[in-house]
């Protein structure tokens, strides 16, 4: 499929991950504008690598009538700058998490109802190719009836960005979208893509001594999907090597995910097969899949991009599972 090659995208926020989608929009389209805003909506000293153009704030941005957004800002300002967008029907491409809160993220699902403008979140995991082989090899049924399902996912916060004081970083501070739960809700996206509707029984969060932050650092619990599958998760800021790996157990086998290494594995009574290997993997394939996802979004029937929708549904099942901490220890 031919991508839409837009004339002018605007990218909200100045991290990491906004970075990022300014440089992957430059190798995709090199001839479209790339126009910067800062989420404090201020002109910064520093330069903004891969903008054309830096504006100082979300009304001189929609001034320069742009065909895309990005909305990369702290999760804290995601309804306010994504709202900003979808009621002029701008296509809007908002990171991950959709919000902080559930009212926030029902405003944005309105608002994309309302407006019917294309919006999508960026729960970019949806394109690792191990991904549509887990969810290929689920559905086919190939493991049988399903008995439980494990997640464990897991990096030392201070390694995730070299350049930058964690303790500084969105992940470290509560009031703008930190905590094991946000930061790492790619899981809760794809068991909800893989299996539909999740309950929460059992959660356990938890903030260690190590890093001294105001946001939970690790997070411990139990799903249940249909047909009484149960899934066991956990998620923390503190292993020193990251892991990232899933595993399900039927009554034919069980399939082994991990998604750092790309590689998926069925063992069964009799065999032990590697389903899917790609040692040479660049993840930034992920990201770059998912803009021509997006800015082919509003011109095709398909697409993997997770809808408000979705992200409201994960922000949803957070605060279940935050409630149910809080009336254990009642």
């Amino acid at each position: 499929m031919q991508i839409t090659i837009p004339q002018q995208v605007g990218v909200v926020g100045t991290g990491n991950i906004a970075e990022r989608h300014r440089s992957n929009i430059r190798k995709l389209f090199p001839d479209s504008k790339i126009i910067a805003l800062s989420s404090r909506e201020s002109l910064l000293e520093n330069e903004i690598p891969y903008a054309d153009l830096v504006v100082k704030n979300v009304d001189e941005l929609i001034e320069k009538k742009i065909d895309y957004v990005i909305i990369a800002s702290p999760a804290n300002l995601h309804e306010y700058f994504s709202c900003k967008f979808i009621e002029i029907g701008i296509p809007t491409l908002i990171e991950k998490p959709i919000s902080i809160t559930v009212s926030d993220a029902k405003k944005i699902v309105s608002n994309t109802n309302t407006y019917k403008t294309p919006v999508g979140l960026g729960y970019c995991l949806r394109y690792l190719p191990s991904l549509s082989v887990v969810q290929n090899f689920l559905s086919s049924n190939r493991l049988g009836r399903l008995f439980h399902g494990s997640v464990e996912v897991g990096q030392f916060l201070p390694d995730w960005r070299k350049n930058k004081d964690f303790r500084k970083s969105v992940s470290a501070n509560k009031e703008l979208g930190g905590g094991v739960l946000l930061e790492l809700s790619h899981e809760l996206d794809y068991l909800s893509l893989f299996f539909g509707s999740l309950e929460v029984i059992y959660s356990s969060i938890n903030f260690s001594e190590e890093l001294d932050l105001n946001v939970e650092d690790c997070a411990d619990f139990y799903l249940k999907a249909g047909n009484n599958f149960n899934i066991n998760v956990h998620l923390d800021f503190l292993q020193r090597a990251p892991t990232r790996r899933c595993r399900f157990v039927g009554t034919k086998g069980a399939l082994d995910w991990d998604l750092i290494n790309h590689k998926v594995i069925f063992t069964s009574k009799n065999n032990n097969e590697v389903v899917y290997e790609d040692k040479n993997f660049d993840i930034n394939e992920i990201y770059l899949a998912m803009l021509r996802d997006f800015f082919n979004y509003s011109k095709t029937a398909t697409s993997r991009l997770a809808t408000p929708k979705d992200g409201a549904n994960v922000i949803a099942l957070i605060e279940k599972i935050r409630q149910k901490e809080v009336s254990k220890e009642k």
